[in-house]
């Protein structure tokens, strides 16, 4: 190398040159102003006043807020103070808890008011009343607008359809020395059934009475009610109590027998008709017919239709109708409560 001094060829890595003495080393240029104008370590005093000016003015703020703001209210402070409240995460659907946010300060969530659920009270179970005979059907429950006074609801039907062709009575009742129910000469209230429904309503004070059907032969001994008795004839009775503030419902069910007449030459008797009579049995145990409980003339069809209590009857058919006489007997023909059934019989010219 040479020397920047003298110019003599000196060995490399020389400090100071053998020829003229001099120092090798040229020194740098001397530390200047930075490219704005301010030297480095001026520009990292300048950076760290002014974050300390901004901490204390932070510090200053909060205290002031605190000193002079609105005071938290005794709950809010309670609220406040309480652990966090751990919320489970939106849309995760596991189960999981999350804890508060890591470096945040927690925040309590406002405590839901429980709203309290209305009681609801249920009506009382209809009260099923036991009757002797199933095609009667005794059910009670309350109607509180009745206020001090009971009502009596009656229903007939016809192989499940509301019957019209019978009227309905009831009168105040009760039993006689031997335990029989009487209502008295039979003055009551008499009510045809609603073409809507077959339902005939009565409502009454308190009170024992008894309700019968006041149709041909069914009140001179039909066999749907307890036998009783209107003055000295003989009635099937239901019995009903009835009560304040409740409705006792009733619901009587017959039978529907269509009896189709044949002539012996097989044609349709247009003309003739049948009665049914309850079969009984005489002191001998032979077949006999006791009270009548329905019958009518045969339509176009040559059929006849008889509405009927359940039980066993004998028909007494003839191929003309209000003639008198030739009567052909069928015995053991029985109907069930509430059926429809169809027979076919050949009637002797």
């Amino acid at each position: 190398m040479k020397c920047p001094n003298c110019g003599k060829i000196i060995p490399d890595a020389t400090d100071y040159c053998a020829y003229c003495g001099r120092g090798t080393r040229r020194p740098g240029p001397p530390a200047g102003p930075t490219a704005g104008g301010i030297a480095k370590g001026t520009l990292v005093a300048l950076m760290s006043l002014i974050v300390c000016a901004l901490v204390v003015v932070g510090v200053v703020g909060l205290w002031a807020a605190r000193a002079w703001g609105p005071t938290a209210s005794p709950v809010e402070q309670a609220t406040a103070e309480a652990s966090p409240t751990q919320v489970a995460p939106v849309g995760r659907g596991t189960g999981e808890v999350a804890g508060p946010t890591q470096g945040a300060s927690p925040t309590a969530l406002p405590t839901a008011t429980a709203i309290p659920t209305p009681t609801s009270t249920s009506a009382p179970e209809p009260e099923q009343i036991d009757f002797p005979n199933p095609m009667v059907s005794i059910t009670m429950y309350d109607e509180p607008a009745l206020a001090g006074g009971g009502k009596v609801r009656v229903r007939l039907l016809a192989a499940g359809e509301p019957f019209l062709r019978e009227t309905v009575a009831i009168a105040a009742a009760a039993r006689d020395i031997a335990g029989n129910w009487n209502i008295g000469t039979g003055v009551g209230e008499f009510r045809d059934p609603s073409e809507l429904d077959g339902t005939v309503e009565f409502v009454r004070e308190p009170g024992d009475y008894a309700v019968w059907l006041d149709w041909f032969g069914w009140c001179s001994g039909g066999n749907y009610g307890i036998e009783g008795r209107a003055g000295q004839q003989s009635v099937q009775l239901i019995p009903v109590s009835v009560q304040a503030g409740r409705v006792t419902e009733i619901e009587i069910s017959f039978a529907v027998l269509e009896v189709g007449l044949l002539t012996e030459q097989g044609n349709a008797i247009t003309e003739g008709g049948c009665r049914a009579s309850v079969q009984e049995l005489d002191i001998a145990g032979q077949k006999i017919l006791g009270f009548p409980a329905d019958d009518d003339r045969t339509d176009a069809r040559g059929v006849v239709t008889l509405v009927l209590p359940a039980g066993t009857y004998v028909l007494e058919c003839n191929d003309w109708w209000g003639g008198g006489g030739g009567y052909t007997y069928f015995y053991d023909v029985s109907v069930q409560v509430g059926e429809r059934k169809s027979v076919v019989y050949t009637v002797p010219d």
